[in-house]
């Protein structure tokens, strides 16, 4: 399926992306903050953030550039972020978060999805592209594999199946994610702005100004106390921890699929986005007819690079490619017979295609925490 509306004249321009906040109250009470662009008449496609980040994680030039592509942009804060609802539970402290013991009045991916199948309700859409990234993406799928009927097509972005020996971030990224939260805005900043240079790495030096410009705007627009903003971090990790292992779950997604890696990956490791695309191939009689594409450091490539993955999507849903057998590329279908691996934790190294296209590429470089 292609969102570009065929006609014999030339589609006028699309509008930019808005900065207009809109509330939905879904009938869990959770009051979820969105942003709806694009034309009302075209293919809905909803975007999920990844933990702690809200709807302003997806660039607007990203966001303009589907809407080109004729697709109806939904973008929305998860509970516990942003503009969205903060849980009254209390927080998982930083050892319960390190060895992974949730505590037992949180609330689950599962519940996360269904605010986003609400807010498609609320919106009268009844069914979506639905695409996340890290965090978002394991609500994505959990959204695919629960309410197949309202899931047009899944793109899962540097994400994991739950499995606790695949997927894990390394010891000097979970140090920094459980650390107490920022007291004040200029420490907020400084501890995003270091953050993405850990993810981004020597290779991926990041627009040290865009990352303080964007971690000032979250900051300011949250408005909420430091507290609140720490608690829901804390909250969406333990989330992720008390869904357990959903590599069975991801088996019954139907949906045409899309994995996107990283080799390189020191939040999620690229073992998840391999076990990802095993799981939702495993099923011999529901093999879905997606792909799996592979990037050195998808986590910090630039944005500008992301606009082959928009051309790539539009023609994944528009005609039924074939796999392409030559090692120069770095593109498999998901349903393919996986081929026999040992199941460790170390980085792939990259075709020589792709790195031709690593070591050429430009743009901003912002890396995609999870």
């Amino acid at each position: 399926m292609s969102g570009r509306h065929r006609s014999d004249e030339a589609p006028a321009p699309a509008p930019a992306p808005s900065d207009d906040d809109r509330f939905a109250t879904l009938p869990s009470g959770v009051r979820i903050c969105y942003r709806d662009d694009g034309p009302t008449d075209g293919p809905p496609l909803m975007l999920v953030a990844g933990l702690g980040l809200d709807l302003t994680l997806w660039p607007r030039s990203f966001v303009a550039g589907l809407m080109d592509q004729g697709f109806r942009v939904i973008r929305h804060d998860n509970r516990d972020v942003g503009r969205s609802s903060r849980v009254a539970s209390p927080p998982p402290n930083a050892l319960r978060l390190m060895l992974g013991r949730p505590r037992a009045d949180g609330y689950l991916l599962r519940d996360m999805a269904a605010d986003g199948i609400g807010l498609l309700d609320h919106l009268e859409i009844d069914r979506a592209h639905v695409a996340g990234m890290s965090m978002g993406a394991m609500i994505a799928q959990t959204m695919a594999a629960t309410w197949p009927e309202r899931v047009e097509t899944l793109t899962s972005i540097i994400s994991t199946t739950g499995d606790p020996r695949v997927g894990q971030p390394t010891l000097s990224t979970k140090l920094r994610l459980v650390r107490p939260p920022a007291r004040t805005r200029d420490g907020s900043v400084r501890r995003h702005v270091k953050m993405m240079q850990h993810l981004a790495g020597p290779d991926f030096p990041i627009d040290v100004g865009v990352e303080t410009a964007d971690s000032a705007g979250a900051w300011d627009r949250a408005e909420a106390d430091t507290d609140s903003i720490g608690a829901g971090t804390a909250r969406q990790i333990q989330a992720i921890q008390a869904s357990g292992d959903r590599t069975g779950q991801l088996g019954r997604i139907t949906a045409p699929t899309l994995v996107i890696h990283g080799d390189h990956d020191l939040i999620v490791h690229p073992s998840g986005g391999r076990a990802t695309a095993d799981a939702i191939r495993a099923p011999a009689s529901r093999r879905s007819p997606g792909w799996v594409t592979i990037w050195r450091r998808a986590c910090s490539i630039g944005w500008s690079s992301w606009s082959p993955i928009t051309s790539e999507k539009e023609q994944q849903h528009e005609q039924q490619l074939s796999p392409r057998q030559d090692r120069g590329r770095h593109w498999r279908r998901v349903g393919d017979r996986p081929r026999a691996r040992r199941r460790t934790q170390r980085a792939w190294r990259p075709c020589r295609r792709v790195r031709r296209q690593r070591d050429g590429a430009q743009g901003d470089r912002r890396p995609v925490p999870g």
